[in-house]
């Protein structure tokens, strides 16, 4: 991008990748520097080069299928405004079957995931799943989950509560460790013993 100065070029080299994701999918595609590259984009002072940036930053929200603002915040406000009007409005969308596919990524996009869709999740590769042992293993919830003052065990919930709530804990692995016995689903309710 910093060699091409033409605006033109720019605005339809964005609009070539956003043809290529919906041809061939996201898959093996690092989207971490993708984003990176987009946002290069949206620095740009053309208008027509910001556009296509954020139709391409559409599509690349609408194949990942969660959310990516977090990696657009330092962006200008105004700016990061209407993008996020344009993911409202694309919101509802479902990523295109790709039509094209690439002979070294066969394996990957046959691989078994939870949508009936190949691949991976690509929100793994943003934002990487975390461990809650590990997190509540450096606290004293566990412990305090089983006392038997129930104001102990309240605090230790709350605990728990704020841990979950920091933006970089919010993707967690499927398993739940030690915190099965004090935290019990019944019903698809919580329900603390």
């Amino acid at each position: 991008m910093g060699k091409q100065k033409a605006p033109k070029a720019q605005a339809d080299a964005m609009t070539w990748i956003k043809q290529q994701i919906n041809d061939f999918g996201i898959a093996g595609i690092p989207l971490r520097d993708l984003i990176s590259f987009v946002k290069t984009a949206l620095g740009s002072p053309n208008a027509l080069v910001r556009a296509s940036a954020t139709q391409l930053l559409v599509t690349i929200k609408i194949f990942v299928g969660g959310d990516i603002s977090g990696f657009l915040e330092d962006l200008n406000p105004q700016l990061l405004s209407t993008i996020n009007s344009e993911f409202d409005k694309a919101a509802s969308q479902t990523p295109p079957e790709p039509t094209r596919t690439q002979a070294d990524l066969r394996e990957v996009a046959a691989g078994p995931s939870k949508g009936g869709k190949g691949g991976a999740d690509p929100l793994d590769d943003l934002v990487p799943r975390v461990d809650l042992d590990k997190l509540v293993a450096q606290t004293t919830v566990i412990a305090d989950s089983r006392a038997d003052a129930w104001k102990v065990r309240k605090e230790a919930f709350e605990a728990l509560n704020a841990l979950l709530e920091v933006k970089s804990n919010q993707r967690l692995k499927p398993t739940m460790g030690e915190l099965q016995v004090p935290l019990c689903f019944e019903d698809d309710k919580l329900t603390i013993r």
